[in-house]
């Protein structure tokens, strides 16, 4: 049967004794050796046409998706076996629908998959809101019609939403997600979320604001990346302007490159920016000068950004 309702008072009594069964058994049971039976009647891949393997690709990606969903579905039965007072939800813990979880269960997903305590956490708690409050999101999924990434956009999307509103977005996205991208349904949840609760954009956008941040984490080769979470407008203004301090630069690195220098060169301090109706030129400059009335390389207790 399906879930789709806790008791706010005590979310682990809803769970007591119900099994999440959706998934038809012959699929739930024979997924592999089906593929094995199949793989065997086609032939090689190589004798296939152009078209065949094209429908090849597609009707494997139907069977990777419904084995995912069989995954989510064993994942949330790991949950509702293991209740507890840990509480948290998959991406932030302000939001309205929260979940317990064992202690020790996301140590026991985390082991056994061999990923991080957190990131089981956030499967577990994943898991038991799309199947509570989701059910037909999870049977677009157990059919193949949406992958994993495409409810995880639905679910994520509507963290901030009191459950009947998180349906009502489900309802008006899900018959046209399979045929989206990413992008596409990404925008379609967000303007689902602004129709049915139009009121609430403001206090969203606060919620959101609050979890504004900088992050530093390692890239391959010796690289980092740095990301910063701010305000739209905030956001898209810094973005501007990078770019048209970018662009005013002339020397044969690309537009990409001259940002990134950018950022470097003005957060490190070895960058002064001033107004160009009122620059003056720095007192120690150094040995590297940029070509923009905008930008000046200077001493380190000057760097500002008027």
């Amino acid at each position: 049967m399906f879930v789709t309702q806790l008791d706010e008072a005590d979310p682990a009594a809803s769970w007591a004794g119900h099994e999440l069964e959706w998934v038809p058994e012959e699929l739930d049971e024979g997924l592999l050796r089906m593929l094995d039976q199949e793989a065997a009647a086609r032939g090689a891949v190589g004798e296939l046409g152009d078209t065949a393997l094209i429908d090849e690709i597609v009707e494997a990606e139907r069977l990777t998706r419904v084995h995912a969903a069989r995954r989510t579905r064993l994942v949330a039965e790991l949950r509702r076996r293991k209740p507890g007072d840990e509480p948290g939800i998959s991406a932030h813990d302000d939001t309205p629908m929260v979940f317990g979880v064992g202690r020790f269960a996301p140590d026991e997903l985390g082991l056994a998959l061999r990923m991080a305590r957190t990131t089981a956490k956030s499967a577990l708690l994943e898991a038991a809101r799309l199947h509570a409050l989701f059910p037909a999101t999870m049977e677009a999924f157990a059919a193949g019609r949406i992958d994993g990434y495409r409810a995880r956009i639905i679910h994520d999307l509507t963290l901030g939403l009191p459950d009947e509103l998180a349906r009502a977005v489900e309802e008006l996205v899900l018959s046209e997600a399979g045929g989206q991208t990413y992008a596409e349904l990404r925008a379609a949840v967000r303007a689902a979320v602004m129709r049915v609760d139009p009121e609430g954009a403001n206090r969203r956008h606060r919620e959101a604001r609050r979890r504004r941040l900088v992050e530093v984490y390692p890239e391959d080769d010796g690289m980092a990346a740095l990301r910063a979470v701010l305000p739209a407008t905030e956001a898209e203004a810094i973005w501007q302007r990078l770019t048209g301090l970018a662009r005013s630069l002339d020397d044969d690195r690309t537009l990409d490159q001259r940002r990134a220098d950018l950022v470097s060169d003005l957060l490190s301090g070895r960058l002064t920016l001033t107004d160009p109706e009122h620059h003056t030129e720095p007192t120690e400059p150094t040995e590297r000068t940029m070509s923009s009335s905008f930008c000046r390389y200077g001493p380190r207790h000057d760097a500002t950004i008027n």
